[in-house]
Order: structure tokens, then sequence, then C-alpha cells
């Protein structure tokens, strides 16, 4: 029998909300880890920077990313880096938004 800690709990319930659509309820679970977790957390970070993006929400998208530290090499390091590179551009119009806001 293991138990889960009290961050991995909420870590899980974090996705859970943030695939509800309910992502101010994941961002203060996420906020409140304790910092031996915060890794744990990254890929919950990413998701919800995904989210924002998606949601054209460009502000609370760059304070997702600010939350992922040490991303080993790889895919979640190329998911940051890319959501990062679009969120900075200059014209930072999600892609799929470009056509129904011009």
């Amino acid at each position: 029998n293991t138990l889960l800690s009290r961050d991995d709990t909420d870590i899980i319930i974090a996705d859970l909300y943030l695939a509800m659509g309910i992502p101010k309820a994941a961002e203060e679970l996420l906020s409140r880890l304790s910092p031996r977790y915060a890794g744990a957390a990254n890929h919950s970070w990413l998701a919800m920077a995904r989210y924002y993006y998606r949601q054209s929400d460009l502000t609370q998208t760059q304070q997702a990313l600010a939350h992922p530290h040490d991303l080993p090499s790889g895919e979640m390091q190329t998911e940051r880096d890319s959501l990062a590179a679009l969120v900075f551009r200059p014209d930072s119009t999600p892609s799929y938004n470009r056509e129904t806001t011009r």
C-alpha cells in the first residue's frame, strides 16, 4: 500500500481541474506545492500554458511558462521553448485564431 503525499494529490487534482477548464483552481494548487515537488509539476505547468495559449491569453501563458524549472532536454523542454517563441514573437496571435481575428 503506497499512499500519495498531499503534493502528489494536488498535482493530480490540478490536472483534473485543467482538463475541466478550471485553470485558476489548478494554478492555485500548483502554486502551493512544496519546493521539492516543483519538478513533478512541470508537466502540469506546460499543460496550463498550452491551455491559456489556446484561449489566446498570452499574459497567462507567459506566467505559466515561468514555472517549469530544470526541464531535462527533450520533449518537455522543446514544448516549453516552442510555446515561449510563439508568445514572445511580434505577431503573437495564436495561428489558429488569425483568420477569425483579421
